[in-house]
């Protein structure tokens, strides 16, 4: 019999305890206790979200037991749509699962460029917007897909761009990456940033697109004799953005202007703003005589609504016609005419514009219709009121005169009169000479349904008296007169 020594012995026992340890071990990691199942195989991650590591998401079993596992998400590239193994391990087993990374959600945009401004002509890309855009996917598309636009400049009549900008005020559908802006203006371009899944984020931004100042100035003046002006007071200059300017800043070309001798001349307006834009305004200056001024306003050729008239004997003259058609004249003649309310007899009659001066409308009416009562209520043509005091009233002539000071009306709020509504009244035409050589032979008539104090007129359209109750008329001739006596002046058209 072999004799073995310490060591040898020592070591032969050191083997036989490991292997039964690991016999031990191994028969324990296959017995039920240590078992453990797979409780998912495939899960769905939001991109930028972490997989879990905690062997419990995954595994079925004890608590002592699965703690035990070790979760491998190495694999799982967390910022990328895509599906990934994650393995576990358990003792000697190795379990797969799958995790699917999706993109739900829509990118988070911002921009550094919150207002901008730009010249017309420009073109804007969203590329040169400073977006600050995250998202866990790759971005698709960055576009403009709206604009609207509650103010902006054509530098054409309103009349002309009601289309458009009724369309700009709904907002305009668009896909575009770069947009080109033809119109100053104020816009809101609404941006759209899409990923790869097609999940999308809007951002606005505020655009101000700065046009050449506009220069507000009537395209044609008309001069009688050789009255010189200063032709500032006749413009008004803004801008988009520095708002009003001083007309002072305008530059005025009035070399080719020669006010000694009849014809048109034009004469240009120049302004530049802020930003280096400029604009040129031409206008027509017809030098003419104070006859045949007044002549083509008295036939329509020249209207001061829609022109500069300077030194005409009056401006405002409603004119005359040739047409036969009496309606026709009773509707030219409306702006003459105006409603007067005597609040004190409680009564009302009609009365017409004599005069419109710079500095009061003079109304002409029937003495019985402001009797006792100072101040009257006159309502306009278009149903515009307001108050007229009494400056002369004879009740031997019933005869009365009410005067309205331009500067109330301008700034009577409540009758919603300005500088602009006072272009729109009209004085009836008065031409004595022509009167007394026709006044037995002329036909007259007045409104429809004339009341005390209507203008009657001859089949031109000329004044040719004032009709009273039980048809009665004042003759011109006295309503000049008293006129004078009043006033210590005979009409200047007369």
């Amino acid at each position: 019999m072999v004799k073995m020594n310490k060591k040898t012995q020592l070591l032969l026992l050191t083997f036989c305890a490991t292997a039964v340890l690991l016999l031990g071990l191994f028969l324990f990691l296959k017995s039920p206790l240590f078992r453990v199942s797979l409780i998912q195989k495939e899960i769905h991650l939001e991109a930028g979200t972490t997989a879990e590591t905690n062997p419990h998401v995954y595994l079925d079993g004890a608590d002592w037991c699965v703690a035990l596992s070790h979760v491998d998400t190495s694999s799982v590239k967390h910022t990328k749509v895509g599906r990934y193994p994650i393995y576990i391990y358990h003792g000697l087993q190795k379990f797969t699962t799958y995790v699917n990374i999706i993109d739900t959600t829509p990118p988070v945009v911002s921009s550094s460029v919150k207002n901008k401004t730009i010249v017309p002509g420009e073109t804007i890309s969203v590329k040169t917007l400073g977006l600050n855009i995250k998202d866990s996917s790759e971005i698709q598309s960055i576009l403009f897909t709206k604009i609207s636009s509650t103010h902006f400049y054509t530098g054409l009549p309103e009349e002309e761009t009601t289309g458009i900008r009724e369309a700009y005020r709904n907002g305009i559908s668009m896909e575009a990456e770069e947009f080109q802006f033809a119109y100053g203006g104020i816009y809101t371009l609404t941006i759209s940033v899409t990923d790869a899944f097609y999940n999308s984020s809007e951002v606005e931004l505020t655009l101000t697109v700065e046009d050449a100042p506009v220069i507000e100035v009537t395209k044609d003046f008309y001069i009688a004799g050789e009255t010189q002006i200063d032709f500032s007071d006749y413009i008004k200059v803004w801008d988009f953005i520095s708002g009003e300017m001083d007309v002072k800043d305008v530059s005025i070309d009035t070399s080719k202007l020669n006010y000694s001798s009849a014809g048109t001349y034009p004469i240009t307006f120049s302004a530049t703003d802020d930003y280096g834009l400029a604009r040129t305004t031409t206008a027509n200056v017809h030098v003419t005589s104070q006859n045949a001024l007044q002549e083509l306003i008295n036939t329509h050729a020249v209207d001061i609504g829609t022109c500069t008239i300077i030194g005409a004997k009056n401006p405002y003259d409603s004119g005359y016609y040739t047409s036969k058609d009496t309606t026709f004249i009773q509707n030219a003649m409306a702006p003459t005419i105006v409603s007067i309310q005597n609040d004190v007899k409680n009564t009302t009659g009609d009365g017409f514009i004599l005069e419109i001066s710079d500095e009061f409308v003079t109304i002409a009416t029937s003495e019985q219709n402001i009797q006792n009562d100072l101040i009257v209520d006159v309502t306009f043509f278009d149903g515009v009121s307001c108050s007229g005091a009494i400056v002369g009233a004879s009740p031997e002539r019933n005869i009365a005169f009410l005067r309205i000071p331009i500067e109330d009306i301008e700034n009577n709020s409540s009758s919603a009169l300005c500088k602009t509504y006072i272009k729109k009244l009209r004085t009836v035409h008065v031409n004595k000479g022509d009167w007394e050589k026709h006044h037995n032979t002329s036909p007259s008539f007045s409104t429809l349904n004339p009341r005390s104090g209507a203008p009657l007129f001859d089949a031109q359209g000329k004044l040719f008296g004032m009709h009273v109750n039980n048809a009665k008329k004042i003759k011109l001739i006295d309503l000049l007169n008293y006129f004078e006596i009043i006033f210590k002046y005979k009409i200047h058209y007369q």
